[in-house]
């Protein structure tokens, strides 16, 4: 395992890649724009077995997923068999305000925190990647054996490849991280306090109808991020798409 030492964690970034402009034909050829919204949520199970959340079983979600701590990597299903978490991803499922509602609730019991909403736009078939959040400047041992500094990223990452179908649905070839400090992992070396990064990767091919959500289930984490002790969450990311028609835009 490899262990990051955080001396300094420098200001939020934001960065979106989607290539270069798309070419066009001629006037109205352009391709259209897929725009993606992604909600990333943690998920208080301890607090969910307790609480009276209703919500249908959800759908298996297919791909993919696993745990990475360091350079360690661990499998585990996108969606588990725990009823209650599976009934709310299907419940997280609803459209507009009736999702925003049940969130408002889950806030409010302590159930979850949204760790990030971030969004992007790419063209149909192109690739894009986003990541938000910051870096933590620690300390290495160089080829020489001397000590380098170097900066890691850490925040919430998406990648990601639309396409449309032939019936007017969107597929995307999807990749979420979500990467955190976790001092409770932290190690003494050389007389420093070298805290990990903790980090969760999801991979999944998905099909929807524009502006329908589809939730992914990470697999459980035992984290120790609260004064009441260590606890354990799932983290849930809601996946929304959108068409914009280039005639659409140009209004």
């Amino acid at each position: 395992m490899r262990w990051i030492a955080a001396l300094l964690v420098l200001g939020s970034v934001g960065i979106v890649r989607g290539g270069e402009p798309p070419r066009t034909v001629g006037r109205g050829n352009a391709l259209p724009q897929i725009l993606l919204h992604v909600k990333v949520l943690d998920i208080d199970e301890g607090k969910l077995r307790r609480a009276d959340v209703d919500g249908p079983q959800a759908r298996e979600t297919q791909g993919p997923a696993g745990t990475k701590t360091g350079d360690d990597a661990e499998q585990a299903p996108a969606v588990r068999s725990d009823a209650r978490l599976k009934g709310l991803a299907e419940a997280l499922r609803q459209p507009g305000h009736a999702r925003d509602a049940l969130l408002e609730k889950l806030r409010r019991d302590g159930l979850v925190r949204v760790l990030a909403e971030p969004t992007l736009v790419t063209v149909v078939g192109r690739p894009a990647s986003l990541r938000v959040g910051g870096e933590a400047l620690f300390e290495d041992v160089g080829p020489d054996g001397k000590p380098v500094k170097k900066c890691e990223p850490y925040g919430t990452s998406v990648d990601v490849v639309p396409e449309l179908t032939g019936e007017g649905n969107i597929r995307l070839q999807l990749k979420c991280e979500v990467s955190e400090l976790d001092p409770a992992r932290s190690v003494l070396a050389g007389g420093k306090e070298r805290p990990a990064i903790r980090r969760l990767n999801l991979a999944s091919v998905l099909e929807m109808k524009p502006a329908e959500t589809a939730v992914l289930v990470g697999p459980s984490q035992i984290v120790d991020d609260e004064p009441s002790g260590p606890r354990t969450r799932a983290v849930l990311f809601l996946v929304t798409p959108e068409i914009i028609h280039p005639a659409t835009a140009a209004r």
